[in-house]
Order: C-alpha cells, then sequence, then structure tokens
C-alpha cells in the first residue's frame, strides 16, 4: 500500500511529495548540495549539459532515461557533480517511489555531507521508501527527541525547519499506521510549537522560522496546512 494522504477534494498540491524527500532540499536550499565552478570553457560546456540532461530526466523519473544515462557518463568525467546532482536525483527516485534507484544517490549524498539529524531526517525517508512504516515512525520520533536535547542545535534557522518538517512527518506517519491516539497528539504538538493552537507562543530555543517555512510549502491560493490539519482533527473526532 502507498502512503497516502486523505485529502479535502479543494486541496490538489502533493503533500506525499514533501514528506518523501530524501534529503529536504526544498527546505535548506544549498545545504546538502554542491556549487560548481567552470575552470574552463569545455567544464563550463558540460555543466551546462548536465544541467540540461537532469532537467529533462526530472519529466520522466526513469532510471533507464538516456537524459540520466548521459548526466551519469557527464558526472564520471566531472566527480565534483556529484555533490550537485546525488541528492537531487535520490530525492525525486524517493518522491516517486523507487528507493532502490535511489538509495546509492542518497548514500553518496549521506557520506558526503555528514550532518547529524539531517542525515537521519534522509535514512528516515528511505524507509519510508520501503514502507517500512513503523521502523520510519519509531526514528522519526527519536529525532525529534535527540534534537530537543540538543541545545546547541537551535542556533541555525535550518534545524528549526528540520524540526518542523519531522513533527509534520511524525503526524502524517501516524496516520498511516492508524494509530488516531499518536496522529492527535502529533497534531497538537505541530501547532503548539509553531504558535498555530491560539493558546501558546512558539518556543523561543527552536524558533518559528522553520515552521513558518513548512506553512509555506503547503499554502497553494487560499488553502494552507491549517486547513489540512483541521480537517484531519475534524476526521479523527468523528471516529
Amino acid at each position: 500500500m502507498d502512503l497516502e494522504i486523505d485529502l479535502p477534494k479543494r486541496v490538489l498540491f502533493s503533500w506525499k511529495k514533501i514528506l518523501m524527500y530524501a534529503l529536504p532540499v526544498v527546505v535548506f536550499a544549498g545545504l546538502l548540495t554542491g556549487k560548481t565552478h567552470a575552470r574552463s570553457g569545455r567544464h563550463e560546456k558540460d555543466y551546462v549539459a548536465a544541467t540540461k540532461s537532469f532537467t529533462k530526466w526530472e519529466e520522466v523519473l526513469e532510471n533507464r532515461d538516456r537524459e540520466l544515462v548521459s548526466l551519469q557518463k557527464i558526472m564520471k568525467s566531472h566527480p565534483e557533480l556529484h555533490a550537485h546532482y546525488d541528492a537531487l536525483i535520490g530525492q525525486d527516485f524517493l518522491a516517486s517511489h523507487s528507493p532502490n534507484e535511489a538509495k546509492p544517490f542518497v548514500e553518496r549524498a549521506l557520506k558526503r555531507t555528514d550532518q547529524p539529524y539531517f542525515s537521519d531526517y534522509a535514512k528516515t525517508s528511505m524507509l519510508i521508501g520501503e514502507k517500512k512504516y513503523e521502523e520510519a515512525f519509531e526514528a522519526s520520533n527519536q529525532l525529534k527527541e535527540q534534537m530537543l536535547g540538543d541545545d546547541a542545535l537551535w542556533k541555525s534557522e535550518k534545524s528549526s525547519a528540520l524540526f518542523a518538517f519531522n513533527l509534520f512527518r511524525i503526524a502524517i506517519l501516524s496516520g498511516q499506521l492508524k494509530d488516531s491516539a499518536s496522529e492527535k497528539l502529533a497534531w497538537a504538538e505541530l501547532k503548539r510549537y509553531g504558535g498555530w493552537d491560539g493558546s501558546s507562543s512558539p518556543d523561543p530555543k527552536i524558533g518559528q522560522e522553520g515552521f513558518e517555512q513548512l506553512l509555506s510549502h503547503f499554502t497553494v491560493q487560499e488553502t494552507s496546512l491549517l486547513d489540512y490539519i483541521a480537517f484531519r482533527e475534524e476526521d479523527l473526532s468523528n471516529q
């Protein structure tokens, strides 16, 4: 069974894809991907070709697509490009439910970056891609507790965003596991830390920047993450 999220019909954007990101590049742009610098006209030509191949491949997400084959040949000649494309290719494969294809790209990205907590989030995405939802749920909760216990972590707003996305993940996984009690608690916790419950202020240690990023990713026209939370809470109360 694929990981599905019940949505009101008016909610049209892809929640599943956000949940499945191997490395949260959308939120932490530039953190887990490297920049490339052309050192000659030939290198610049290869980099442009790599960009074109990746862009075309994203339209199909097929492991044997000629554009991906072309991109991999260019990366073989220019190993520095792995820092830019491995995470992107890995997350796209995970979003299309292809964990086996994603694995080598994700593993290379994790080995290269070796960033605590962010790597844990990525590894949990692999578990989700393999449909190991109970393990993913346990790992997500463990990540939450580890982050809360690390006071030195909160100097960067990127940590706040990771924490917010992980809380959202816990709530979605609770629903996937049909654990109504855990899902209710997870939505309440997300609202409390985000300052969205109307009765509490955001935790000053964690900050609100990450929750603002989370909210912005789930806002399409007049529909937002808060609409979805209200929908889920109402549905849970009627069970």
